[in-house]
């Protein structure tokens, strides 16, 4: 007589997704001038490849609010002040899902001379606390911030 066993590994293999664009570099939070542009990036690895959304807080994405790159990019054209807020992506499969919030800050311009002269120090600024600094003094003069991100 003979005896045959079968061995079989029931073990998924699939993992949840993870946001790995995540980096002490990467900025979460962004402002700029009205009528600009800005664009958000959320990249994640999972297994199976997950599936990545965007979404506003408080309401749906607007017309000038278009994911592409497979989700991966969220680009905010012509921005107003409505387009403020936090904006999450979120990356999901089968075995769950993971997110990422950020800020975008839009301000109006200023034709004020005072403030061309922050823009200009903003942009030859050494590190990160000087130019939040200067994003200060500007937001002070004329309620307006620096056309580039600043992280905070």
């Amino acid at each position: 007589m003979l005896t045959v066993h079968v061995l079989y590994n029931t073990q998924i293999t699939g993992r949840a997704p993870r946001i790995t664009d995540r980096t002490p570099d990467t900025p979460d939070s962004y402002s700029t001038l009205s009528g600009e542009s800005v664009m958000l990036a959320c990249t994640a690895n999972g297994d199976p490849d997950p599936h990545i959304t965007w979404t506003k807080e408080g309401g749906a994405l607007a017309d000038n609010m278009k994911p592409f790159n497979s989700g991966k990019n969220l680009l905010l054209v012509d921005v107003g002040g409505s387009d403020s807020g936090n904006y999450t992506c979120t990356a999901s499969n089968s075995e769950g899902s993971d997110s990422a919030t950020f800020t975008v800050s839009v301000l109006r311009k200023s034709n004020d001379r005072s403030y061309s002269a922050i823009i200009s120090e903003l942009f030859s600024c050494s590190s990160s606390s000087e130019a939040f600094k200067l994003s200060q003094a500007a937001q002070y003069n004329q309620n307006t911030y620096a056309h580039e991100y600043v992280r905070r």
